[in-house]
């Protein structure tokens, strides 16, 4: 048989690697969230490749992004009995149990019991709070008790993420607490800034869900 020249050797070897790259997974895109607080306090921005994002940033300086993962990470269901423990030694249990720094500013030594099922962070904070004593940071940020309102000015930014993850990043950063009857399997991509109130309409309409927001009875 006639050799092959060495320039169509050339060209058959350049399809095979060619065609070998074409073949090759992709690398994941990057989804990509930024915020800035209306009133200019704060600010973040992050990058998680092959994962979905969300960033909520509130007026006063507080800001809060995380990627999925992570996000998901410091937000495990809890199921526990606290019962007859002081306050300091509860935020230790959930500091251990969500990798997320719970501390104590005020009323340590208080007695509470708390029985959780499948509660999430936020929500054992909030039953926490009915103690008047006991103040809490999470993350060296004050987990506020004051009324929600929902005027209130945010802005957040959430791409292919769970609606749920971020409900609980915008809860734990307002204080607020929001309520959905059937939580969507779904994933939402929306930005937005405005009113606490007219966020969650949009983060409403963005996941085809009704999403309420529920009045703290703190004082």
């Amino acid at each position: 048989m006639p050799k092959a020249s060495p320039v169509i050797r050339s060209l058959f070897l350049f399809s095979i690697v060619v065609g070998a790259l074409l073949l090759l997974p992709q690398s994941a895109s990057a989804a990509n969230c930024s915020c800035s607080a209306p009133d200019g306090s704060c600010g973040g921005s992050i990058s998680c490749p092959g994962q979905g994002c969300a960033c909520v940033c509130v007026n006063g300086g507080n800001c809060e992004c995380c990627c999925q993962r992570a996000c998901l990470q410091g937000s495990p269901r809890l199921s526990m009995d606290l019962n007859g423990m002081p306050a300091s030694d509860v935020a230790a249990v959930l500091s251990r149990a969500t990798k997320r720094k719970v501390e104590v500013l005020k009323g340590g030594d208080q007695l509470v019991s708390l029985t959780l099922r499948n509660s999430t962070l936020v929500q054992a904070l909030r039953r926490l709070q009915e103690f008047p004593e006991i103040s809490l940071a999470v993350d060296g940020q004050e987990f506020t008790r004051v009324k929600l309102l929902p005027a209130t000015e945010v802005s957040i930014c959430a791409e292919n993420i769970p609606l749920e993850v971020v409900l609980d990043r915008l809860s734990l950063v307002t204080g607020a607490t929001f309520e959905v009857a059937d939580m969507p399997p779904g994933r939402v991509s929306l930005k937005t800034a405005g009113t606490l109130e007219a966020v969650v309409a949009q983060l409403s309409a963005a996941a085809n869900v009704n999403i309420g927001i529920r009045p703290s009875t703190q004082p």
